[in-house]
């Protein structure tokens, strides 16, 4: 097996997020250079090498300068601070290596919020705690959680790069996923067929009510012994009696 073929783990945090976070902003979130001796090690798995870490930050960086990360004077509007999210995704997705299993530890993203990349993360969200240590919010875990619930098919991908930040809350926090199949696909997918040939009022209001209603029906069902007609047809059901077209 190739070093590039391992599966990686990352270090974590070994002291509470919130006191790391207290002396991220005594420094006004400067980022200081890692100490390889000081880095700990999760229970199990391939630790990353220091070099590697300062890759992905290397990495990370060059990716926020093109839009304007150390750039006092450059304004980064709400469309391309989505764009950069995206592509951020991406990056660290093909980067880092890691398995869905690793990606679902919180401590680990914290060490990347905190300790590698917070410079990055207070360019993007200023001093907004959950986006630096939350479960649900911590920045550098969502983007890799969003690019990876979309990274199924070109098809998936060209859907996510047309949703807009709203909408992406509506499904990455409350689709209610569960890590099903293909579920936030097909909702983003089916949404966007329905909706297109009629005039919604509240599009986000619409699309949380849809996505509430189908999850409510999915409750009452087998998902595993549906196929995506089946999906669909049920899904179709809840867009029209919630747009009021029965």
């Amino acid at each position: 097996m190739n070093d590039e073929d391992i599966i990686r783990v990352y270090p974590v945090i070994d002291d509470e997020p919130e006191k790391i976070y207290e002396k991220l902003e005594s420094r006004v979130f400067v980022f200081e250079e890692l100490s390889e001796n000081k880095l700990v090690p999760p229970g199990v798995g391939d630790m990353v090498l220091y070099e590697e870490l300062d890759l992905l930050r290397q990495n990370v960086i060059a990716l926020a300068r093109k839009y304007g990360f150390g750039d006092i004077n450059h304004n980064v509007g709400n469309s391309l601070k989505l764009k950069f999210d995206k592509e951020l995704g991406s990056l660290i997705y093909e980067k880092m290596k890691i398995t869905p299993s690793v990606a679902a530890t919180l401590p680990m993203w914290q060490f990347l919020n905190l300790q590698l990349l917070p410079d990055v993360v207070f360019w993007r969200w200023g001093n907004s705690k959950e986006h630096f240590y939350s479960e649900r919010r911590n920045y550098l875990g969502t983007q890799w959680w969003r690019y990876y619930l979309f990274s199924d098919s070109e098809e998936s991908l060209k859907i996510y790069s047309k949703l807009n930040d709203a909408e992406i809350a509506e499904l990455y926090e409350r689709s209610g996923s569960r890590g099903l199949p293909e579920h936030i696909f097909e909702i983003s997918k089916w949404f966007a067929q329905l909706s297109r040939n009629i005039l919604i009022k509240n599009e986000r209001e619409m699309f949380r009510s849809v996505i509430k209603r189908y999850n409510a029906e999915l409750g009452f069902r087998n998902y595993f012994s549906l196929d995506e007609n089946d999906k669909f047809s049920i899904f179709k059901n809840c867009f029209d009696d919630t747009a009021g077209l029965k």
